[in-house]
């Protein structure tokens, strides 16, 4: 018996109502047979049922109100109600009736009106009519509850607690009334302190929703005739018992039997499936079977649980290879200038994650992202490049650098904006901006800049993200960060280190433990993300990675004019140009400086020079940069020669 399942039990045998949320769609086993597949409304009224609840009535909002157990007395005793319903409603017990809002029993329940002469039939009005609005429903409830009925309890099973209410913070009139009603029936229900009372059950209420927030918390906080129930999603136990069951059904490449290595990766890697996505797994294994008509099955187990979560079988971790993961540095070397240290810790990461090792010492789930790196150091060192870089080698495209930045972060709220808004507010059905753009893109690097400016409740939410690879946003849905690489980068420390210190990187290091274990009191997110992963990037001193980086700028704009008028770029003296650029260049400036520097003396004069010009000039021209004395460039266009 499941932990919930106690609890369930426990607060039925006390409370007046129950409210049960959570895993509420999946599928549930049947413990007097074995088997799996009720609904959650079978489920309970099989609980219900051996509790002693020998009549249990259900209710929905569109098949009304029926006797769910099959016995005379069942249908009996909700015919009662409808009785009583009919004959009682008056002044006393009545809701009023908002504008469209059909809360009175309506012509079915009445007796001997005008229009029915000859009165109701004779084997009384069919419940599910006459108490099919919630309010009818409630209303012959409260006066069930307040009745005494001779030692026979009834239980009432509402599957759909979700749509009695709209925003609990705005209710609209008629949600109010009946609000009130159902706190009326706990309400008024008899108390007695006979010791043969006590030991009597009594009629229950129990409220089915997928979420509690559906229901007003009026209604449930600080009421002691009421409790709530939580249904988790399958523990690994159950995980393990279902997929056992599912044996054969379960198509994959690998022999998946009890006992083995696959067998157990498995359960692991459904983490956070119900029983009913396990059951479409398999039946998703059993199509795609289907469709490539391959004995054995097409697919690997992976990749099968890969398509599941994502409409995708391939992983861009998959299709890495030897070769390829061998030209990393050599890739990111062309890309960020003069940080190689922080390039083959890079390396390191990435082959441990190729490899299937990364994360292991943490959990054998392997749930965590493939990385996580804290790039510090000053401005324009190339931090948020080699994120982009990393990005192109690993997903092919430079938007799969998903940047967010955090001095965006700076209130004590904005936390909602990753995560989404909470229900009621404005936006919630939006969702957050992190968990949205993970869910689109869960392949991806995931880029906080500068995230020492963002507000100290934001990075509590970075402690589920880095040890269990998951985070869940406002409306309940769990987002996987498996696939990704986290890199946070960080100024924290640059403006009092300078290029000439003897130890900087030690420097830059220590600022960040300062940071989190002093200012922000938040030594266990230093934790997750690890000392290791901590790289502190250089001051760019060296006059040759001054030029290599300026060489880098040239680039796109040599292609730019090639694109545009077939035009070549060129200098009289290239190296003596490219000094003139640097010239009063700064080791604080970064790359950001040479970028600042190329277009200050370089794309702006150009842009001039060529604007005074024809176009049919500027095609298939030779244009030469010359620098003139004091420093500065003039452009000479030579037009094509015919």
């Amino acid at each position: 018996m499941a932990v919930w399942e106690q609890q369930f039990d426990t607060q039925c045998r006390i409370r007046r109502a129950v409210i049960v949320h959570g895993n509420v769609q999946d599928v549930f086993w049947d413990e007097s047979n074995g088997t799996i597949g009720s609904s959650i409304s079978i489920h309970l009224q099989r609980r219900l049922e051996a509790l002693g609840y020998a009549d249990v009535v259900r209710w929905n909002p569109h098949g009304g109100a029926s006797a769910a157990t099959d016995r005379d007395s069942t249908r009996s005793a909700l015919a009662e109600m409808v009785r009583e319903a009919a004959v009682g409603a008056g002044p006393a017990t009545a809701v009023p009736k908002t504008t469209g809002q059909a809360y009175d029993l309506g012509p079915s329940a009445a007796v001997g009106t005008e229009s029915d002469p000859a009165g109701p039939d004779p084997a009384g009005p069919d419940p599910a009519t006459a108490l099919k609005t919630p309010a009818s429903f409630f209303s012959a409830l409260l006066r069930r509850f307040r009745s005494d009925h001779a030692g026979r309890p009834m239980a009432f099973l509402v599957d759909g607690g979700d749509v009695l209410f709209g925003d609990s913070r705005s209710l609209s009139e008629s949600e109010r009334e009946l609000l009130l009603l159902l706190s009326q029936t706990l309400r008024e229900s008899k108390c007695s302190l006979d010791s043969k009372a006590l030991s009597a059950a009594e009629d229950i209420l129990v409220l089915v929703t997928p979420k509690l927030g559906f229901i007003p918390p009026r209604f449930y906080q600080d009421n002691p005739a009421v409790s709530d129930v939580a249904v988790p999603l399958p523990e690994r136990t159950d995980r393990e018992a279902f997929l056992r069951r599912l044996g054969p059904s379960l198509l994959v490449r690998e022999s998946i039997r009890p006992g083995t290595r696959d067998f157990a990766d498995l359960v692991d890697a459904l983490d956070g499936f119900s029983f009913r996505e396990m059951q479409q797994l398999a039946r998703l294994s059993r199509r795609l079977s289907e469709e490539c008509g391959a004995t054995p099955a097409p697919v690997p187990w992976r990749q099968l649980v890969r398509r599941y979560r994502y409409g995708q079988s391939s992983s861009p971790w998959e299709e890495l290879d030897r070769r390829k993961l061998a030209t990393l540095e050599q890739t990111l070397r062309e890309q960020v200038k003069g940080q190689d240290h922080v390039i083959g810790r890079i390396r390191d990461v990435i082959v441990s994650a190729y490899m299937g090792l990364s994360g292991l010492q943490h959990s054998a789930r392997r749930q965590r992202p493939k990385g996580i790196f804290f790039f510090v150091g000053p401005t324009g060192v190339g931090k948020t490049e080699t994120a982009k870089a990393l990005a192109r080698f690993l997903f092919g495209d430079e938007e799969a650098c998903i940047r967010f930045d955090m001095s965006e972060y700076s209130a004590e709220h904005s936390d909602q904006r990753l995560v989404g808004a909470p229900p009621g507010y404005v936006g919630y059905e939006e969702g957050g901006q992190l968990t949205n753009a993970v869910r689109r893109r869960p392949f991806s690097v995931i880029l906080f800049d500068e995230i020492e400016k963002a507000h100290h409740r934001i990075l509590d939410k970075f402690l589920q993200i880095l040890e269990d690879g998951r985070l869940t946003d406002s409306k309940g849905d769990t987002v996987s960060f498996s696939e990704s690489v986290i890199v946070f980068t960080s100024n924290l420390g640059a403006s009092k280190v300078e290029p000439d210190d003897p130890e900087p990187d030690a420097k830059f290091v220590e600022a960040v433990r300062r940071h989190f274990r002093d200012t922000i009191n938040r030594p266990e997110l230093l934790n997750r993300i690890g000392d290791a992963n901590i790289l502190p990037f250089h001051f760019l001193s060296d006059e040759t990675v001054h030029l290599s980086i300026l060489a880098s700028k040239l680039k796109p704009i040599r292609e730019k004019l090639r694109e545009r008028w077939n035009a070549e770029l060129s200098f009289q003296d290239e190296a003596a140009a490219m000094k003139a650029v640097l010239l009063g260049f700064g080791a604080q400036n970064g790359g950001r400086g040479v970028a600042n520097l190329l277009n200050e003396r370089i794309i702006e004069p150009l842009s001039r020079d060529l604007f005074g010009e024809e176009e049919d000039v500027l095609r298939g021209a030779r244009i030469v940069g010359v620098v003139g004395e004091d420093g500065s460039f003039r452009f000479r266009i030579h037009p094509k020669e015919e």
